[in-house]
């Protein structure tokens, strides 16, 4: 019976279970498992995306008394089942294993009533968005018709805003909160979604100061981070509040003009960095130039060049803190740095960096945990081919002795030693490097005291 009940939720079937031979102990593991059955399944019913979270309902003190399991199935029912205990209440001599019974069989009922709402509920969604789409074609060509034919003399006089004008519309697409149901055995709602249209034309002349330099930060400068376009907008328009850049930057977000990401890098846990949309930042951004055409923002270049964007940050910020040190020729360029060998193979360290005092190279991997044996080693023959030093960045020291012991690896498997010297160091060691001296003194090795 009880790898019946570690079986997936969909393949349980209690039809076939003999409750007069099992106890009491048992019979309430079995009912546990019934009502993660039923409570994921109304979970999933209200996400109406698959995104289903276990909830789990963990059994205390195994060696309990009979009446202690009783009194705990008395209570399962009394909370999910409440039609049920009136009717088991008038009668106090029920058996447990009737009242067991009665449980599984209303729990298996409200199971197939979920999949039902869940399975319309879908198909419902999936039209919603079809239909959506045809929705917005027409009403976009229909826009489109409704607009005024310029004259040749109004061509001549400003052709560029003519052009311009073409895409000013856009829909939008709106999620309202549910409103909680105070009812629990009720079906819980789907959020609501509207959808309406806006002309971008408006939307912009409605800009105040401080939205509008975010744009132009982002569309002109290719600023990406939180804090420097905070910086660009206090260059611009003087002293600006916290307060009152935040409220623009959220409501830029709001209004599908920016696209936030939150990134975790070595110096910055928690950082916004946003980019302009495709259609309506864009277009915003247009305007607000008078027609120029926004460059690649940085974390486009980000996203495009590095794993992702947390090791593209990480990447910026060692770069950032070793110019500080007076390392000179810095790049963070994937096609300046890739290293090309025999048999079409290359390498492109995170960054490459002339060290003040030696004159000589020295080459950066920055690391997050996210690698395996093989790659890591195979990154670190095509270095042993090239550098004579190769210094290795990581967050914190768990991960530095994680990457230890696979450097060490590597080293007991190569029949010729290798001629590299390779140093693990976190960024926290890094920065508290007071004095640039020469690296083969500045790194932190499995060999250093901490």
């Amino acid at each position: 019976m009880e790898n019946q009940t570690k079986q997936t939720y969909k393949s349980f079937n209690y039809d076939n279970v003999d409750f007069s031979k099992m106890d009491k102990k048992k019979m309430f593991s079995v009912i546990v498992e019934l009502i993660k059955e039923n409570k994921m399944l109304l979970h999933n019913n209200t996400k109406l995306e698959g995104e289903i979270k276990d909830i789990e309902s963990k059994s205390k003190n195994g060696a309990k008394i009979e009446k202690v399991y009783e009194k705990k199935i008395d209570d399962v029912i009394a909370q999910l089942c409440p039609d049920l205990a009136a009717l088991l209440d008038n009668d106090e001599k029920m058996s447990l294993d009737y009242k067991f019974a009665s449980l599984v069989e209303t729990i298996m009922t409200d199971k197939q009533k979920y999949i039902s709402t869940i399975t319309n509920l879908k198909e419902q969604v999936k039209n919603q968005k079809i239909l959506l789409d045809e929705m917005k074609e027409k009403l976009i060509k229909m826009i489109e018709n409704q607009r005024n034919i310029p004259t040749t003399d109004d061509l001549d006089e400003d052709e560029d805003e003519v052009v311009e004008d073409k895409h000013q519309v856009e829909l939008i697409r709106e999620e309202q909160p549910v409103e909680t149901n105070s009812n629990e055995n009720e079906t819980p709602s789907a959020p609501a979604i509207t959808f309406k249209t806006i002309d971008i034309n408006e939307m912009v002349a409605e800009f105040d100061d401080i939205s509008a330099q975010i744009v132009l930060a982002i569309g002109s400068e290719g600023l990406s981070a939180y804090p420097e376009i905070l910086e660009y907008a206090n260059n611009k328009l003087g002293s600006i509040s916290d307060t009152r850049f935040e409220n623009c930057f959220n409501k830029l977000a709001t209004k599908q003009v920016i696209e936030v990401d939150q990134v975790s890098s070595f110096s910055k846990p928690r950082m916004r960095v946003a980019s302009l949309t495709d259609s309506i930042g864009v277009t915003a951004f247009k305007q607000l130039s008078k027609g120029g055409t926004p460059v690649v923002s940085e974390k486009q270049k980000m996203i495009k060049e590095n794993d992702n964007l947390n090791h593209g940050y990480s990447i910026k910020d060692t770069a950032k803190y070793l110019e500080g040190l007076s390392y000179e020729n810095i790049s963070i360029d994937r096609a300046s740095n890739t290293i090309k060998f025999e048999g079409q193979r290359s390498w492109i360290p995170d960054i490459i960096a002339q060290n003040p005092i030696t004159k000589r190279n020295e080459y950066f991997e920055i690391e997050l945990g996210n690698h395996n044996q093989t790659n890591f080693e195979e990154k670190l023959t095509k270095a042993n081919l090239k550098a004579s030093i190769l210094k290795i960045i990581v967050p914190n020291k768990s991960i530095k002795e994680n990457l230890l012991q696979k450097v060490k690896a590597w080293k007991e498997s190569k029949n010729v030693a290798p001629t590299i010297n390779i140093y693990v160091m976190t960024f926290t060691e890094l920065k508290n490097k007071e004095n640039l001296v020469p690296a083969s003194r500045v790194v932190v090795s499995d060999d250093e005291e901490e």
